[in-house]
């Protein structure tokens, strides 16, 4: 197999062998730059997912790993509460929270750290 279809057969393993929209192409390309390390590559791919009007809160959590594994603390603010104004389901807003509170702290924002800490253990309770 050459190297060249190796991200083709990668890729098809997230669409689970389905045909895929370009959005989906997208991601599954961005999931497997993230997974390669390639963090440039992989935040450009969700944003033109997101472009094409995929910015369900699952996505932009996706892409908010990747600013936040690339120090880009704001921007991965700002997609995060992007997301959570998205309704996330429960388990989806309790990793937002999660990542919100992880994302403040390293900015330094303590307070703002703490409040979305307790909103995730609130969360783990409620379930």
């Amino acid at each position: 197999m050459s190297d060249k279809s190796q991200p083709d057969d990668l890729a098809s393993l997230f669409s689970g062998g389905q045909p895929q929209s370009e959005a989906d192409r997208l991601i599954s390309q961005a999931h497997l730059s993230h997974l390669e390390g390639d963090l440039d590559q992989a935040a450009r791919l969700f944003c033109q997912a997101i472009a094409l009007g995929r910015d369900e809160p699952g996505l932009l959590l996706d892409l908010s790993k990747v600013l936040v594994a690339q120090k880009r603390h704001g921007e991965a603010v700002e997609r995060l509460r992007q997301a959570l104004a998205g309704s996330p389901d429960h388990l989806q807003a309790r990793s937002i929270h999660l990542a919100l509170s992880r994302a403040y702290e390293a900015m330094g924002q303590d307070q703002l750290a703490r409040q979305h800490y307790r909103a995730f253990q609130d969360a783990l309770t409620s379930l």
